[in-house]
């Protein structure tokens, strides 16, 4: 079924099948060039959450087999999804700025994914404070907000499980995945959930909308 999603150019069905190559799920062997060129397919007709999977293939801390990285691609990708509102996107290039001397940056970046509830990046103010490249009062201003956000989501660190309506405005299942999130002192994974939602970050889980499993 998701064959012929994916033959009609749908975006949704085109994401998920790179999801598919580049996980080497569904009984599909692991191909990162291919996985890359379905992500850019579903970018180009208009699906955001692909700029965030594309700002990942490009990133040479998370350094996909078989994908070329290419930092300023990465960069390019991770703004656009800043933009749309995925946090991590805005974290990592609060990343990419502290590893290449930009500080300032930096902090702006990290202080507005930590506003929005993001705990890495509140951890990376709180280092930034220690170091002194920070001011005690930036360490508070981002303390509150992340505090905010959360009880706002009613959900601590954005893990829970939730519900959330597909296009179509029909319930699907919601389910965590390990996303990909960069700090100044290397690169490490933790669980989000991914499909945006204004504030809220919520995950599709795209096996039911495309009717793969039950």
């Amino acid at each position: 079924m998701i064959q012929n999603r994916v033959k009609a150019n749908d975006p949704l069905a085109i994401h998920h099948l790179g999801l598919c190559y580049r996980d080497g799920n569904h009984g599909l062997e692991k191909d990162m060039p291919r996985a890359v060129e379905l992500f850019e397919q579903a970018a180009e007709l208009g699906l955001k959450e692909a700029h965030l999977k594309l700002g990942y293939m490009f990133d040479e801390t998370i350094a996909y087999d078989g994908v070329d990285n290419d930092m300023s691609k990465a960069i390019e990708h991770y703004e656009f999804a800043a933009k749309q509102g995925y946090v991590i996107a805005r974290h990592n290039l609060g990343a990419i700025n502290y590893n290449m001397g930009n500080y300032g940056l930096a902090r702006k970046h990290w202080m507005i994914s930590a506003k929005l509830g993001f705990k890495e990046s509140l951890d990376d103010i709180k280092d930034m404070y220690m170091e002194g490249m920070a001011l005690k009062s930036d360490y508070a201003e981002a303390m509150h907000g992340y505090h905010n956000a959360n009880k706002e989501m009613g959900s601590p660190d954005m893990e829970s499980t939730r519900e959330g309506k597909d296009r179509k405005g029909e319930l699907s299942g919601i389910s965590r995945v390990t996303q990909f999130s960069r700090r100044g002192r290397g690169s490490h994974s933790l669980t989000l959930n991914k499909a945006q939602f204004g504030s809220k970050t919520l995950e599709i889980n795209a096996m039911h909308v495309f009717g793969i499993v039950g």
